[in-house]
């Protein structure tokens, strides 16, 4: 790996992922669609419940999961790059959503990251997919309705 761009990632249920810093300043990451888990009630948290987005925009709710707003992947587009790189992307291997990201409460988890492994096209941009799954806690406690965020950490190398 000849270089590294880290990005600082904001996460929300109802939100998604937004880009919140960079700390390269010849590269680019514009957010065309946020990494979004919907809107969903939640029918029993007595055990862990998930929902599953895949970088091809492929949604997987469990049972115990009633969809609203349908989940999408995340999509952004990369630019300022070498031309014709290979692109290995590195996410938080977990992060805590609070409630309006002010922490307490009963919290969700989103992990698993996957991505479209993209490489750069002949003028150093690509369009990068994220996924994720979304887990609730399982502890039996509720949660509160509105929004839930928290941060996540993205690195490209090149």
């Amino acid at each position: 790996m000849r270089n590294k761009i880290a990005y600082a990632l904001f996460a929300a249920v109802f939100l998604g992922l937004v880009f919140y810093g960079k700390t390269v300043q010849a590269q680019d990451m514009a957010e065309i669609h946020v990494l979004d888990f919907g809107e969903f009630a939640l029918l029993d948290n007595g055990s862990v419940h998930t929902i599953v987005v895949t970088p091809a925009n492929g949604v997987t709710y469990d049972p115990a999961l009633i969809r609203g707003i349908q989940a999408q992947r995340g999509e952004y587009l990369l630019t300022g790059l070498p031309p014709s790189e290979a692109l290995v992307i590195t996410l938080n291997n977990t992060v805590d959503l609070s409630h309006n990201g002010l922490g307490g409460g009963t919290l969700f988890t989103i992990g698993a990251y996957t991505t479209n492994n993209p490489s750069t096209n002949g003028s150093g941009d690509a369009t990068l997919y994220i996924g994720a799954t979304l887990s609730t806690s399982g502890t039996g406690a509720g949660y509160i309705d509105g929004p839930y965020s928290g941060s996540v950490d993205l690195t490209i190398n090149f």
